[in-house]
């Protein structure tokens, strides 16, 4: 999953799944968390259904992970 800074047009953060794919991410009000779910996509159709199990994670955000672009200073949207 990457975030990007929009005004610089450069890749700010970038967090590794290990090949999981991410179905949906949020980020707390106070920027706080980082929550995710990791999953199947369906990309490989039922052939790769359950070689993911699903999960759900929280993530702390530390101010250092975002230094190229202070992307909590911009507003949310859910």
């Amino acid at each position: 999953m990457n975030f990007w800074d929009l005004a610089e047009k450069v890749k700010s953060v970038e967090f590794d799944f290990k090949g999981n794919s991410v179905t949906q991410a949020v980020i707390d009000p106070s920027g706080d968390f980082m929550a995710y779910s990791l999953g199947y996509d369906w990309a490989r159709g039922i052939q790769g259904y359950m070689t993911q199990p699903p999960k759900i994670c929280v993530h702390p955000l530390l101010v250092d992970e975002f230094k190229v672009c202070n992307y909590l200073e911009y507003p949310l949207k859910y």
